[in-house]
């Protein structure tokens, strides 16, 4: 089951990996253009890993597109992981996989 986390500021989702429900899967993150340079994706990342953590997941992964630097600054700060890069056929660019251990360093 998804759950879906809206705030004035932005929004994210999280779902569990079918046949693995012990990983989530986190897409739909953003920030509304007037929000953003105020910290708002740092408090909604956190806010999501509560929720991983109160989910009681233990790992989480994301995409990112490779040239997001801002929203790969979140994922860094927040102790995130890239575990992988590859070419993304869809959009011709590439697409970056990261990694969370829920309540891990």
């Amino acid at each position: 089951m998804t759950t879906r986390y809206a705030s004035d500021f932005g929004a994210f989702e999280i779902s569990p990996i079918p046949g693995q429900p012990q990983i989530a899967h986190c897409h739909g993150f953003f920030v509304i253009p007037e929000a953003r340079g105020r910290g708002i994706g740092t408090q909604l990342k956190e806010k999501q890993m509560e929720l991983l953590f109160d989910e009681l997941f233990d790992y989480a992964t994301c995409t990112v597109d490779a040239g997001n630097a801002v929203q790969k600054h979140v994922l860094e700060k927040a102790g995130w992981r890239c575990l992988a890069v590859f070419d993304n056929r869809r959009t011709g660019g590439q697409t970056e996989l990261w990694g969370w251990a829920v309540g891990g360093e």
